[in-house]
């Protein structure tokens, strides 16, 4: 086995740290959240289940978590969502980020109002990038630290059955 360098050692500590770091943000949002929601949480395997105290399911998502080049990505998909007034939709993301503090990148296949906040702005004539930033899902996910819009060309020419939107955490 190869002998790591100081600097190898001391970015690895580094990585660890800012890993920790947004751990403890996403279990302090999601903290907040579940509290203010009243919800329970249920992971079963790659599912995670949104239940309200009467043991009713609020929402339903199914994620995957892959790697891509030097990141960790977490893909995402609300499969149901009854309570349309409540976050239901972060929390659940918050719980599959905390159980995957490595991930540097979120994928989100927009829900119904996010999609049409996406479509009327792409209507406008606006960007894949303004759009993507006029929506509830990049509004809450900014709050978690994914603030940067990834973007391509297919994207851009507005190649998209389901709106999806990609972010990233900020390089350092």
């Amino acid at each position: 086995m190869e002998k790591m360098s100081a600097g190898e050692k001391l970015g690895r500590r580094l990585r660890k740290a800012a890993i920790d770091e947004r751990k403890k943000t996403w279990v302090f949002l999601f903290n907040n959240l579940q509290k203010e929601l009243d919800y329970k949480i249920i992971i079963n395997g790659n599912t995670i289940i949104a239940k309200d105290n009467k043991d009713n399911t609020m929402g339903r998502m199914t994620f995957s978590v892959f790697n891509d080049a030097e990141e960790r990505v977490l893909e995402g998909e609300l499969i149901r969502v009854m309570d349309k007034e409540a976050a239901v939709g972060t929390l659940m993301h918050l719980q599959a980020l905390i159980n995957n503090p490595d991930i540097t990148i979120i994928t989100i296949i927009l829900g119904e109002e996010s999609s049409s906040a996406y479509r009327s702005a792409r209507e406008k004539g606006r960007s894949h990038l303004e759009a993507s930033k006029s929506t509830s899902a990049y509004k809450q996910f900014s709050a978690c630290g994914f603030t940067e819009v990834v973007t391509n060309k297919a994207l851009e020419e507005n190649e998209m059955s389901l709106p999806r939107v990609t972010l990233r955490l900020p390089q350092y």
